[in-house]
């Protein structure tokens, strides 16, 4: 066992035990002996703390300079919690990115504070996944740095694998010959290893038309574009790529497609 082994079997035994059932039992077991020796605190002087906190957020008052209201103080709070914010450094990618949700949507990597830009690392068992409805709806990756290959795995081992750009078509989209996406704008692209300098993804098609996939990269950028070129089933999703090392055990078989759709009647 080589010490990237070594590290790597010693960061495992430890999260195991960090974020395992000791850690449960100690948090559970400090909450109960606290709740206890406080004769429930928490619950005899619940009213007291939403009057202080919650109440005190609607009570008229004027901010002094250089002060804010508790209003703002909250909404501040609340904002930090649940999405106000911007990925600083360097996104290091080892499972699935997915712009959207359940409906397509666009996640952009920038420091809107210190106006830097933010690169994307991908690493073999990388899989950016995009969901497309329609010509303009579907989802769209915006790095303002570089996309980066690094070709070592969370073992820290090299691999000849590439990440994987994958397409997926929920079932109610409407798609016709000609239609493109730029799924993935970004500065550059570039490889931490001058040997990989040449990398490309590997296309996890759906089962339904036929696609031209490009890269470009030009003096304002690196840029995926698909585009369909045919309402006919060309075969491309016949090939699965479910490497089984980033979570994602699923493939094209579980989309919300109906792959025994006569696409071209709808079109007609």
């Amino acid at each position: 066992m080589d010490i990237y082994s070594a590290i790597a079997a010693g960061n495992g035994w430890l999260n195991g035990i960090v974020w395992g059932v000791p850690a449960l039992v100690l948090l559970m077991g400090a909450g109960i002996i606290l709740t206890v020796g406080l004769k429930g605190f928490q619950f005899r002087k619940f009213g007291y703390a939403m009057k202080n906190t919650i109440g005190k957020m609607f009570d008229k008052h004027e901010a002094k300079e250089g002060e804010v209201t508790p209003f703002q103080a909250l909404t501040t709070a609340l904002a930090a919690t649940v999405g106000t914010g911007n990925i600083a450094g360097l996104t290091d990618v080892y499972g699935i990115v997915e712009p959207g949700t359940d409906v397509p949507g666009t996640l952009t990597l920038a420091d809107y504070v210190k106006s830097t830009p933010v690169d994307l690392r991908l690493r073999p068992t990388g899989r950016l996944r995009f969901k497309i409805n329609s010509a303009e709806s579907y989802d769209r990756l915006d790095v303002t740095g570089n996309v980066c290959y690094d070709n070592r795995g969370e073992d820290l081992q090299p691999s000849d694998k590439t990440p994987i750009l994958e397409i997926k078509l929920p079932f109610k989209h409407s798609l016709k010959v000609g239609d493109k996406f730029t799924l993935l704008t970004a500065a550059g692209r570039t490889a931490v290893n001058e040997a990989d300098a040449a990398w490309t993804y590997r296309i996890q098609y759906p089962k339904a038309y036929t696609w031209k996939v490009e890269e470009v990269t030009s003096e304002n950028g690196y840029s995926v574009v698909a585009e369909v070129t045919s309402l006919e089933y060309s075969g491309q999703g016949d090939t699965i790529y479910d490497d089984g090392e980033s979570g994602d055990k699923t493939d094209n078989s579980d989309y919300l497609v109906d792959y025994n759709y006569d696409f071209s009647d709808a079109h007609a």
